[in-house]
């Protein structure tokens, strides 16, 4: 963590947060039934030439995995016995979608998880699954050690009762079977990463960037509004008993 500077992360300035959720989103989104963080990626939704418009780079893709990761590790969950359920929307994915720099991403992040939150998985949820999904599947299992694969569930259909055991319907976005109208992108867990973010830009004096890859105009000032320091930073809500 010392030579990563991955205790620093949340210090540093991220001006492609904006566009990265835009264009590869990914949400944190309530609790479980015991406490457990949710975490829902939709990799199926990843725009790839916007990234690339924007002059995202790979190392700025994993600079936001890590940078999301610590933030829910030391300010959503700050617990070490809480672990995530993740649900990995893959809908709309494809073979096409999957080479590359897109497996050299997957590998980093499942290296950097393994390295920096071993463990830190409780279930994974991978749903909407089209039949092509065998083929990428077969590429990404070898890379998973074998507790985390344990945890991993293929859903094509059926998916919603399963999340309904783990997660109470109103803590579940309505999209994936639940009762709560908040869209993804609104939960509290997402405007505290938004808050931080835009925080260190205006401390740092550092501009949002458009989806051009340009500073926005009135930026980092105007992120003030979105700026909370009441939000719950840094309390766990994991039962440690």
């Amino acid at each position: 963590r010392a030579e990563g500077r991955i205790d620093e992360i949340l210090l540093q300035p991220h001006p492609y947060f904006h566009v990265i959720r835009k264009n590869q989103p990914s949400n944190y989104y309530g609790r479980g039934k015991h406490g457990h963080p949710v975490y829902i990626d939709r990799p199926g939704g990843v725009n790839l030439k916007a990234l690339k418009k924007a002059g995202v780079k790979l190392s700025d893709l994993l600079f936001h995995f890590m940078y999301s990761t610590e933030f829910l590790w030391t300010q959503l969950e700050p617990s070490e016995k809480a672990r995530t359920i993740s649900i990995l929307d893959v809908n709309g994915i494809g073979l096409w979608d999957f080479r590359g720099e897109v497996i050299d991403f997957v590998r980093k992040t499942i290296s950097l998880s393994g390295e920096h939150y071993p463990e830190r998985a409780h279930k994974i949820f991978i749903v909407n699954v089209p039949r092509i999904f065998n083929t990428i599947w077969a590429v990404i299992k070898p890379m998973l050690d074998e507790a985390t694969r344990e945890k991993v569930g293929l859903f094509r259909t059926g998916y919603k009762e399963a999340l309904l055991k783990e997660i109470d319907a109103d803590q579940l976005p309505e999209c994936y079977g639940g009762t709560c109208p908040i869209p993804l992108g609104e939960s509290l867990e997402d405007r505290m990463l938004n808050s931080h973010v835009c925080k260190i830009l205006i401390e740092k004096g550092i501009p949002m960037k458009d989806d051009d890859g340009k500073d926005i105009p009135g930026t980092p000032e105007s992120l003030a509004k979105y700026v909370d320091d009441s939000l719950p930073y840094g309390v766990s809500k994991f039962p440690e008993q």
